[in-house]
């Protein structure tokens, strides 16, 4: 491996404003290190030190996932009905993240096109699950480090793995998950925006911390107030007129 290739550089991603699925960005080919093993590989390289490939469920000799977190297509050879043949190399296909800064994969074969989480089709493909347990968790709460450790016998080292299989309720407990969610409720600007509630004749009546209180408070619908304040209906929710406080 060139040593331009063991190059440790910093996350970048750019947007990707015409691809029409649940994908915001594109993961620049980068890597880092675990135990001395590259965890993201640069696109270029066709194999790292230690990486072992397994077919992704559903997607046999079409498509394979690596214990990296790396994905490619598999060379196959298409026939066509005038006898032509093509042999179509395989490569390695680009990452994305989805909404929720997970990688994705969009597979497509025969006007099938699906969206997949590589950490689900990565402990698929490598680590099996008798308990049928619904989630994957990341042990270092690293959304790209889907590193699974195979031993040179080809079993798995769990110990050694970022990635294990959990319940949902283990998942949205481990770590700083808690901590993280709350950060992100408080930082979203539409959670609790302040919501005045006047007369018809404008006269100011009530100031509520947000339409969900004004909801609870009043018991008109909070997606009725919501739609009057955005504009949607001209119907005043419960014969009063709501705005939101200037400078919410």
């Amino acid at each position: 491996m060139q040593e331009s290739n063991l190059r440790l550089r910093e996350h970048e991603s750019r947007e990707i404003p015409l691809l029409q699925l649940a994908i915001i960005n594109i993961i620049t080919p980068d890597f880092v290190f675990l135990n001395n093993t590259p965890i993201f590989g640069n696109m270029e390289v066709k194999q790292y030190i230690n990486e072992v490939w397994k077919p992704i469920r559903g997607w046999e000799n079409l498509y394979e996932v690596s214990n990296m977190g790396r994905v490619r297509s598999v060379d196959r050879i298409i026939t066509y009905s005038n006898g032509g043949v093509r042999l179509y190399k395989g490569k390695i296909r680009k990452l994305f993240e989805d909404n929720d800064g997970y990688p994705i994969v969009v597979l497509s074969h025969n006007n099938r096109l699906k969206t997949l989480k590589v950490h689900k089709i990565e402990m698929d493909a490598f680590v099996p699950n008798p308990d049928n347990l619904p989630c994957v968790n990341h042990k270092d709460e690293n959304k790209h480090n889907n590193y699974i450790h195979v031993n040179d016998d080809g079993t798995i080292d769990l110990e050694k793995s970022n990635l294990e299989w959990c319940t949902h309720k283990y998942n949205t407990n481990y770590g700083t998950c808690i901590e993280r969610g709350r950060m992100k409720h408080r930082n979203n600007k539409t959670v609790s925006k302040p919501i005045l509630m006047l007369s018809k004749h404008r006269i100011p009546l009530k100031l509520f911390p947000s339409e969900a209180e004004a909801s609870r408070i009043t018991g008109i619908s909070r997606a009725v107030i919501n739609n009057y304040i955005n504009g949607k209906t001209k119907k005043l929710p419960g014969g009063f007129i709501w705005v939101r406080k200037k400078g919410a």
